[in-house]
């Protein structure tokens, strides 16, 4: 890409700082430019690396300006209610929160209207809607009515819905917060069903037709306040009840935008990232011991999960004893006995006694095959875990996991991570050789500090792992997967894991982040059937 002289006399990413500083008003933010994603937290913003154009600058504003809108005015606990109501209200509300937010922004700061428009039409011009969904172009519609643009290049179908929904539409994008515009979403998706459940009808208008013979909105339509539903084909209510509302939000439609600059070869490496990459800081400064706690708190968080316990160790416990049965079956092939030998029996062969084989029980399924199976925890402690106390549903689940894996003397380490102003912090509430009822009231000072990085801390665990001699080696990480600093440090972390043979197991809290970075996983917003979720996902690994 061309570069001009004007902007060959600067560095384009110190001047996205100081225009995300201005955004966000805090003007001690760090900003560095890494990875494929954008995030914003109250002391640190990533942004894509972007080359030295005018191009990539217009399109980083626009992107930065988005992501701040969303940080500054978005309510994500609501976007995830909406969700859980109906998919469908979850990408309607989406739609008409990004037109909200920025046009918040625009109010805010006027400069970012034209920038914004240029970018806008932009990704207009790359649609072809004749192949676009007749769901896809009624999302796009709502962010582009909130925002005030015209939709008449969509499908005549859509263009009906969206006249219908215009009321709701602008209700939404003046609304104060983003519960207003939940409340219109809802009342948006109660006339889309209204709209396609109607019986057919035979339409009497005056409406003109096009050269296809089809129905197209006159002047006086448009103008007519009626309470009858519009008029829509029995195809294109049909299509809308088959189908949902997924595809590209208009974030990803921004974020895709923005790609087309950024620098492939920038993915590795970013200006402000080395003082927190796992090979520049020594392991040993990193290491912080927890401190010794109350036992009396630890039981408090404790007794209301032993359900939650109880279930776990008792399923596992099933599994664990498949496989022991599996491994010690005891039978007669060919007159011979065959089983496990215990070692401490074999001088009894001298004596002519053949009780040499270890007794399979209680004992026995206890062990769970130390030999077999190591796990190591880690437990996400940024900043992001304050949000909706992540963090005490992430103790929770350690807790839980803490107590069943001591039950069944699988032998575990527990570490949490974060970072402070000096690089990456590990906070370690157990090793391998520590007993864990010794440890475990440490647990009561999980909390949350700075950044994440998770990238830089998975090599942490995987070289404790990899000196274990177990035969089958598992990682959980618990997390909100929030401030993922390098998607390519991150993916480059867990397929080094994948290649020494670790498994990789993710536990999302109050999340709906963990496809984009974990192949096995599970996402919790609370601990009711925790064990159950978990255990399914250990079935998969711990049967193979």
């Amino acid at each position: 890409m061309e570069t001009s002289r004007a902007y060959s006399e600067f560095e384009i990413e110190g001047r996205l700082r100081s225009f995300a500083r201005l955004i966000t008003r805090n003007f001690q933010l760090k900003v560095i430019f890494e990875g494929e994603r954008a995030y914003l937290t109250p002391e640190r913003m990533q942004i894509p690396p972007v080359e030295n154009s005018p191009k990539a600058m217009s399109r980083a504003k626009f992107y930065v300006s988005h992501e701040c809108g969303h940080a500054l005015h978005s309510d994500f606990s609501v976007m995830v209610q909406a969700k859980r109501e109906d998919k469908r209200l979850g990408d309607i509300l989406n739609s008409l929160e990004d037109a909200r937010i920025e046009k918040l922004m625009i109010s805010n700061f006027p400069g970012l209207e034209k920038d914004m428009d240029k970018n806008i039409r932009e990704i207009i011009d790359d649609w072809d809607v004749s192949k676009m969904p007749l769901a896809m172009q009624l999302i796009y519609g709502l962010y582009l009515l909130g925002r005030n643009y015209d939709v008449g290049f969509f499908s005549q179908d859509a263009q009906s819905l969206l006249y219908e929904l215009t009321p709701e539409i602008k209700s939404s994008s003046e609304a104060k917060d983003c519960n207003g515009v939940l409340e219109q979403s809802r009342l948006i998706l109660e006339k889309i069903d209204k709209i396609i459940e109607e019986p057919p009808k035979i339409q009497i208008t005056d409406s003109s037709t096009d050269k296809a013979g089809k129905a197209v909105m006159t002047d006086k339509q448009k103008t007519t306040d009626s309470e009858e539903p519009p008029v829509i084909s029995e195809e294109a209510k049909k299509e809308l009840k088959e189908n949902d509302f997924s595809g590209p939000s208009i974030s990803k439609l921004i974020k895709d935008h923005f790609d087309e600059v950024k620098r492939e070869e920038d993915y590795e490496e970013g200006e402000d990232y080395e003082e927190y990459k796992d090979e520049n800081n020594k392991e040993d400064r990193t290491i912080v011991r927890a401190y010794d706690g109350d036992l009396s708190e630890y039981l408090r968080v404790f007794e209301p999960l032993r359900s939650e316990y109880n279930y776990l160790r008792r399923e596992l416990r099933k599994i664990v004893a498949q496989k022991r049965v599996k491994k010690r079956r005891i039978s007669y092939v060919g007159g011979q006995k065959q089983g496990i030998i215990d070692t401490k029996r074999l001088y009894k062969i001298a004596t002519d006694e053949d009780k040499i084989f270890k007794r399979r029980g209680e004992a026995d399924i206890k062990t769970v095959d130390p030999d077999n199976l190591v796990i190591y925890l880690l437990c996400d402690e940024s900043y992001s875990m304050n949000t909706g106390d992540r963090y005490i549903a992430a103790k929770k689940a350690v807790i839980v996991l803490g107590e069943t894996l001591d039950s069944l003397s699988i032998p575990f380490a527990l570490t949490g991570y974060s970072t402070d102003y000096q690089g990456l912090k590990r906070f370690c509430y157990k090793r391998f050789e520590d007993d864990y009822k010794l440890r475990r009231c440490n647990l009561n000072s999980i909390t949350y500090h700075r950044g994440t990085f998770t990238a830089e801390h998975l090599p942490f665990a995987q070289r404790r792992l990899e000196i274990r001699k177990e035969r089958k080696k598992l990682l959980i990480v618990i997390t909100d997967s929030e401030d993922i600093e390098s998607e390519y440090r991150l993916k480059k972390a867990l397929d080094s894991l994948k290649n020494a043979g670790i498994e990789v197991i993710g536990i999302g809290i109050h999340t709906n982040l963990m496809a984009d970075y974990y192949d096995r996983f599970i996402e919790i917003e609370h601990l009711q059937g925790f064990g159950g979720k978990l255990l399914n996902l250990l079935k998969t690994v711990l049967m193979e």
